[in-house]
């Protein structure tokens, strides 16, 4: 009976090794912390303070994912959907946040530059690859339509409203919002994203199932459930707690890279987006090599609209609280980007069915993303 118990807690405890690294890190880190982000910085402790930092929390997230993932094939609709999207998005906005408010400079691009990395990354680098994996093994793959559509209609409504409107806006300057528009651009990004929770979790769930029964049902086999919703819970408690607490000494090296080393401002958006968004990249990759492209699709653009649907308002109420400026208006070469992105969107799902020559064509825009992030102008 002991060693029962015995060996279901040494289980336990190799199952969830993502915690005793995270909790050995915090502890490290709490006490060395004057050593390695002593000022002057030292160029070569940042360099290890992040590649450290960035390794544990990304390990911690894919642990966190997987909670989330249980907990909502534990709970019901709509409450396992907003669980796992605020696990997510919490991290998110702690790391602009964190960034944005570190030390004596702030970083006012910076919520718009993680927003505008999020839909290039997604939309193009992932759904490129996710189309190209699943194309080259199944030749042509299938989307339900109806949820696709209805994705793609909130996305644009409310990537256009924040991240193109505000450089023409009667702001103090271009990009920079108005009183006005600032609380009109929080309401109607809650409002929006609201209705369309509804719609997903509630009254249109069909839309987002897998065309193919059998594979709707191979899908909620593949979310592990290991424990009790309880304890799922408490370990996603944990991990979130934990992990946020080193978001705010990742800032550090982050923002001293911004500022000090002359990189490209995009850079910092880029890395948050890397950061948050490798667990559903995986999910969403090893789906469509499962031929499960819907659930894919449901991933990719569910995050996409769970990030500027919430992080947008959340950024903006802590500009309003702190006097902090926030700018989101992007230009005109990050627009033009953005005009191609959701047009090869609406040409790419609305046929229904996908192949390589669409994956290719959306790795090209990425590719072109990531170019002009170093190389073009995106001040």
């Amino acid at each position: 009976m002991q060693n029962t118990g015995f060996n279901k807690l040494i289980k336990i405890l190799f199952k969830e090794r993502a915690l005793g690294i995270l909790l050995t890190t915090s502890i490290l880190i709490f006490f060395l912390q004057n050593t390695l982000l002593a000022t002057p910085y030292h160029l070569i402790y940042m360099l290890i303070v992040f590649l450290w930092l960035f390794g544990t929390i990304l390990y911690a997230e894919f642990a966190i994912f997987r909670h989330a993932l249980a907990v909502a094939a534990l709970i019901r609709e709509p409450w396992g959907t907003l669980l796992l999207t605020i696990s997510i998005v919490t991290l998110e906005v702690m790391l602009i946040s964190s960034v944005m408010l570190n030390g004596t400079n702030t970083n006012p691009t910076l919520a718009r530059d993680t927003l505008y990395a999020i839909i290039m990354v997604m939309l193009n680098g992932l759904l490129g690859a996710t189309l190209l994996l699943g194309g080259w093994r199944y030749r042509e793959q299938q989307i339900n339509l109806l949820g696709a559509k209805s994705f793609l209609c909130v996305i644009f409504l409310i990537a256009v409203f924040n991240l193109i409107l505000p450089a023409y806006s009667r702001g103090l300057a271009s990009g920079i919002l108005s009183p006005f528009l600032t609380i009109f651009l929080i309401c109607v990004s809650l409002i929006v994203y609201g209705i369309f929770l509804g719609i997903q979790t509630v009254r249109h769930r069909r839309y987002f199932l897998e065309v193919d029964l059998d594979k709707q049902r191979h899908i909620h086999k593949d979310n592990a459930i290991s424990y009790s919703k309880r304890w799922h819970l408490l370990f996603l408690l944990i991990y979130l707690i934990l992990t946020m607490s080193l978001i705010n000494i990742i800032a550090v090296p982050i923002d001293y890279a911004m500022d000090n080393l002359q990189a490209p401002h995009a850079l910092g958006g880029l890395l948050i987006a890397m950061l948050v968004l490798t667990p559903e990249a995986c999910v969403a990759i090893r789906a469509a090599l499962c031929n499960q492209l819907q659930n894919a699709v449901n991933v990719m653009l569910g995050s996409v609209l769970a990030a500027i649907g919430l992080i947008v308002p959340a950024v903006l109420v802590m500009g309003l609280l702190t006097g902090k400026t926030v700018i989101l208006g992007v230009n005109y070469v990050n627009e033009t980007l953005l005009w191609l992105t959701f047009i090869m969107s609406i040409l790419t799902i609305g046929s229904g069915r996908t192949n390589v020559l669409q994956g290719a064509i959306h790795l090209l825009i990425f590719f072109a993303y990531i170019a002009l992030s170093f190389y073009g102008s995106t001040s």
